[in-house]
């Protein structure tokens, strides 16, 4: 998830920087360098750490294993890489022109366009906390991680927007509220398109695994594991998971062919309503 945060997120600011220098010297820096430096130490540890805390989702368990041989750096997540990169790019530099074109000067459109890339990477990390589920389904209070770094986030880039500190050491200048307007509703089209695409990803592979380099639902087993070896029937299911914890917790000492079923009639749910005085472990 950190990746799929991070990567998108640093290749929009290389991209807005590249673009700045290739276009020519007609074309003032949206952001310095010292400015970058700002957003890469506040975002990186108050945004992507927040992943970290993320839980478990409800449907975990039930997932094919990721590809073991599958690369980090998908199809899926280069193409990731590039729709939010884009995204940023035409986000900062629309309002950093049209700031410009107002007759602001270039620190307030330098401001604009540093808050342009951390309310986008803000907005974004939401659709980062689950590579398959909508942020809906995962409840917007299920991580007060996240809240609580958003909020750190948003109360820096006040401070580095209006203290005077900090308009002389990063070469910020305060903003008006059409300003933030403006920035924010850049940040949610940003958003908005991001999880459209996710969403429309998740319809055309329901429950793929294409982020995380799994395999998807249509995914075939070799007929030889799916049939078993004739001996040792494979266990599927609750049968594979109580099986599994007898195991852990010594019960089973080893698992006989052909005994899965007697083994795991006894760690039946059923079987442990019904047998009050049985040892089912």
């Amino acid at each position: 998830k950190f990746f799929v945060w991070t990567l998108p997120t640093n290749g929009g600011e290389a991209l807005v920087i590249i673009t700045s220098v290739l276009a020519g010297t007609g074309v003032a820096l949206p952001v310095l360098p010292v400015q970058i430096l700002w957003i890469n130490m506040t975002t990186a540890v108050l945004l992507g750490l927040m992943l970290a805390f993320e839980t478990k989702e409800s449907d975990v368990m039930f997932r094919p294993p990721r590809v073991p041989d599958s690369p980090i750096l998908t199809g899926v997540l280069i193409q990731r890489i590039i729709l939010v990169s884009v995204l940023m790019l035409l986000g900062v530099f629309a309002l950093f022109l049209l700031k410009k074109q107002s007759g602001a000067g270039l620190a307030e459109a330098r401001t604009v366009a540093v808050n342009v890339i951390v309310m986008i990477e803000l907005f974004y990390l939401f659709n980062c906390r689950s590579l398959r589920h909508s942020m809906r389904s995962l409840g917007f209070f299920s991580n007060p991680w996240v809240l609580g770094g958003s909020a750190a986030t948003v109360a820096l880039q006040l401070f580095y927007t209006y203290h005077p500190w900090m308009n002389t050491l990063f070469h910020s200048a305060p903003l008006a509220l059409a300003d933030w307007a403006a920035v924010v509703a850049v940040s949610l089209a940003a958003s908005l398109a991001v999880g459209g695409e996710k969403w429309l990803r998740e319809r055309a592979t329901p429950a793929a695994a294409s982020l995380a380099g799994g395999k998807g639902v249509g995914h075939e087993e070799p007929e030889e594991h799916a049939r078993g070896d004739g001996r040792n029937p494979p266990l599927r299911g609750p049968a594979a998971l109580c099986v599994a914890a007898a195991l852990l917790r010594g019960v089973l000492p080893n698992h006989p062919p052909g005994s899965s079923g007697a083994h795991c009639a006894a760690f039946h749910p059923d079987s442990l309503h019904r047998g009050a005085g049985q040892d089912a472990g």
